[in-house]
């Protein structure tokens, strides 16, 4: 039996409570860590629960590859590509008469198309996010004048009822203490304030997650996985009730075969050429033809993704709105 590098704690580091634990596996790259289940809360958690000394991710963060196409005419285009992103921007939020206005506050913004979008749709619209070279690109390529470099904790305490709105697409994931993150977001937000949280579903692929695969979901990257039942619970126990849930068919993974077909196809990229499958592709057909050329393979994608879904084979992502109880 596979002893765990770091044993289990006396309290759960995410609901504080203390209750049984269930080792699930370890995981060792420059560091060791071991990943836990809480038996009260069901948050699956990685021990030690913080960044080793030392070490940032920031220039790991990909933006560089946007540099060519990231415009404020292609910001809507990009932003819509992501599934997270999509269920916003599809749904009854970005739908809303009323946001002239509004106060939204999008944690994690990155590069900011989405920032964009949000100020495009009528919000007085804010972000923050820790890699400044990220932010930088986006507040002059894409004007964002609202976005800024902080730390998220730093950043909510000091504005109490501030945002109607706040979004969090794949955050919750990366912060060591999510219990005060939700906190600090729920004192931040005005009366009756919505929470939009977006972050991969531990349950995706019948819960085979892959360490060879999947290695964007392991530390130092990710410190924390959850599930359906987890998030809802986890956010509903923090002052929030669940208005939207919604869990991802699993198209990306038929794309992620499709690419790796392609690459095969393809062949090695030249010595020097350090761009992706889709960069490649998007390089050579063009902007506006590789976004038709994408649309159809969802499409395409989307009808063996939902017999897989039905069979219970879910996809990467799940989207929840929460708002503020009164």
């Amino acid at each position: 039996m596979l002893s765990p590098y770091h044993p289990a704690p006396s309290e759960c580091p995410i609901c504080k409570q203390s209750a049984g634990f269930s080792f699930k596996e370890n995981f060792k790259s420059d560091s060791s860590w071991s990943l836990y289940e809480c038996g009260a809360c069901a948050v699956q958690f990685w021990l030690p629960l913080v960044l080793p000394q030392g070490v940032t991710y920031e220039e790991e963060v990909a933006y560089q590859g946007k540099g060519e196409v990231l415009t404020k005419d292609h910001a809507r285009a990009i932003a819509e590509g992501y599934w997270n992103v999509r269920q916003f921007l599809q749904g009854p939020l970005a739908a809303d008469p009323n946001t002239k206005g509004k106060k939204l506050l999008d944690i994690g913004c990155g590069t900011g198309e989405f920032l964009f979008v949000a100020r495009e749709l009528g919000y007085s619209a804010y972000g923050i996010d820790f890699n400044r070279h990220a932010v930088a690109f986006a507040r002059e390529r894409l004007g964002l004048e609202g976005a800024t470099v902080a730390d998220v904790y730093e950043y909510l305490s000091t504005r109490p009822r501030q945002y109607d709105l706040i979004t969090a697409f794949e955050v919750i994931e990366h912060v060591p203490d999510p219990g005060a993150f939700l906190d600090l977001a729920r004192e931040s937000l005005a009366h009756n304030g919505i929470l939009v949280i977006s972050t991969p579903n531990r349950d995706r692929y019948w819960g085979r997650i892959d360490p060879k695969v999947d290695t964007w979901d392991y530390p130092y990257q990710h410190l924390t996985r959850w599930n359906p039942k987890s998030l809802k619970n986890f956010a509903e126990r923090r002052g929030f009730v669940t208005r939207a849930f919604r869990r991802e068919l699993p198209v990306e993974w038929f794309i992620g075969k499709l690419k790796q077909a392609a690459g095969i196809i393809m062949g090695k990229p030249r010595p020097h050429d350090a761009r992706t499958v889709s960069e490649r592709v998007r390089g050579g057909v063009g902007f506006s033809r590789y976004q038709l050329i994408k649309r159809v393979v969802v499409a395409l994608c989307g009808i063996p993704a939902g017999v897989l879904f039905l069979l219970g084979f879910e996809g990467i992502h799940m989207y929840a709105v929460f708002q503020k109880k009164r």
